[in-house]
């Protein structure tokens, strides 16, 4: 929020010169936006931090293994899952909070979203 308003202070946007296509890209941009950091921060309060970014990675990671087409892309993609079950918790996952998980993974897609 501080990074925020000192940018803001710094690099004020002049608003009045936004066109009604610029209002209609950025906005559902930043909607997504903040739908994402708002359902990560959530999961993370059900969640262990090394569970929750698993979770919301693998949600990209799945998207781009369905999108890939050359050899090379797929060398990335095996690297990232190993990636995951490196940092995946080893304990027993019994107690883990379905509502979280379901959080991490809609910040996953939220974050898939934008960059797409």
């Amino acid at each position: 929020m501080l990074a925020a308003a000192l940018l803001t202070l710094i690099f004020r946007p002049n608003l009045r010169a936004l066109t009604p296509a610029d209002w209609r890209s950025a906005l559902p941009y930043g909607l997504a936006l903040g739908l994402m950091n708002m359902t990560f921060y959530l999961a993370l309060e059900r969640l262990p931090l090394g569970l929750a970014v698993t979770l919301e990675f693998a949600g990209p990671l799945l998207l781009s293994a369905w999108l890939s087409r050359r050899p090379r892309e797929w060398l990335w993609i095996v690297l990232a899952g190993l990636g995951i079950v490196l940092i995946a918790p080893r304990n027993d996952l019994g107690g883990a909070d379905p509502l979280g998980m379901a959080l991490a993974l809609l910040a996953g897609g939220g974050g898939r979203c934008i960059s797409w």
